[in-house]
């Protein structure tokens, strides 16, 4: 018994091991097989410019092609034989917009003059043809004294025959009620308690308008100080020993990076120009610092007097997934960008729990 499960398990082990191993390979031959790729692209004196991106992958097995053509970019993404992405844009599906002219023409059509409207009555029996329309005037539902009792509170108003009329508020006190039935006239130069109250209630809006500016200009003067601790803090991160080692060592891969995806192989014939005599020297000195990289056959023209281009150029290349990720590795590892990862990390944490306090105690001010 105890040789058959001791038979099962090498057997099982032996089974994990290979695809351990198919897994493993598989693995370097992702990292190892060549992103190969070519780019083609076209243009004659009076026709538009053609292009064409294709990239291949691990036996050709991923596929990837990108048309410019006629204005319009079509991307798609295979694998094997089933189409992972697909995508056309401009899309034509979309509909077009309306311009302001034809939104106006359609407003003009569709809503009726004003001589189509028609009036008409309750009146079976009246005659259509000798009514005529006259808008009647509009009545006021509330008068002049009601609307600024409602506004101004009651205050005593006289009427033209002398005697005192009021609308007092139903919020008014009885002996408010009687001063205005008495038609006192000189109840207007003395001083009540709601001119007291309107006087406090006047100066409260004056000071809560005074504190709420305080406030602000608190506010922002707090956004101000932040904003300069923060460049100041990066500036000196970036002023650091640690941060101009880090930056040499990324410049220094980047350009590594840089130079294992230019193409290897490049064939062109080209008549090229632009409105700046300047630009085209630069572009043909470009040109020549990588001359090397051109195949001997390629033909570049520049044309100092006109903007102009015309002819094809077609390139290749192919660059590996590990030496991409070993430069990568490199960058990260490096005792002076981690340090400076982790000292920047350090800082905003710090900014963030010092955020979460001035929330916590706003809400506590807020809830007292």
């Amino acid at each position: 018994m105890l040789a058959v499960i001791l038979k099962i398990l090498s057997v099982i082990g032996i089974v994990l091991l290979c695809l351990l191993g198919l897994i493993l390979v598989l693995v370097i031959l992702v990292l190892v097989m060549p992103v190969k790729y070519r780019i083609k692209a076209s243009k004659e004196a009076e026709s538009e410019l053609n292009a064409v991106f294709r990239l291949t992958y691990f036996f050709r097995i991923v596929r990837a092609l990108a048309v410019y053509e006629q204005k319009k970019v079509s991307v798609s993404v295979k694998v094997l034989w089933f189409k992972l992405f697909s995508m056309e844009f401009p899309d034509d599906s979309e509909e077009d917009e309306i311009s302001d002219e034809e939104f106006d023409t359609f407003l003009e059509d569709e809503l009726p003059d004003e001589d189509d409207f028609e009036i008409t009555t309750d009146n079976e029996n009246a005659d259509t043809d000798e009514m005529s329309y006259e808008p009647a005037p509009m009545e006021s539902e509330v008068s002049d004294d009601e609307l600024h009792n409602d506004l101004f509170g009651s205050n005593e108003e006289t009427s033209d025959d002398g005697e005192g009329t009021t609308d007092m508020p139903e919020g008014g006190s009885d002996s408010e009620q009687d001063d205005a039935e008495s038609g006192c006239e000189d109840a207007s130069d003395e001083s009540g308690p709601g001119d007291d109250d309107a006087s406090n209630g006047f100066f409260d809006r004056i000071s809560g308008l005074i504190e709420k500016i305080k406030c602000k200009y608190r506010a922002f003067y707090d956004k101000i100080v932040k904003v300069r601790s923060e460049i100041r803090y990066y500036r000196n991160v970036l002023n650091s020993n640690e941060a101009v080692y880090a930056l040499r060592v990324v410049k220094k891969r980047i350009k590594k990076i840089f130079k294992l995806i230019l193409p290897r192989k490049i064939r062109c014939d080209l008549i090229y120009g632009f409105s700046s005599p300047d630009l085209t020297g630069k572009v043909y000195g470009i040109y020549c610092l990588l001359r090397n990289r051109f195949d001997k056959r390629s033909r570049v023209v520049p044309d100092f007097d006109k903007a102009v281009f015309e002819g094809y150029i077609e390139a290749k290349g192919h660059f590996n997934l590990i030496c991409i990720l070993h430069n990568l590795v490199c960058i990260v590892l490096n005792k002076n960008c981690r340090k400076i990862y982790r000292s920047v990390k350090h800082h905003r944490n710090k900014a963030e729990h010092e955020a979460g306090k001035d929330i916590e105690e706003s809400t506590s001010k807020e809830a007292a």
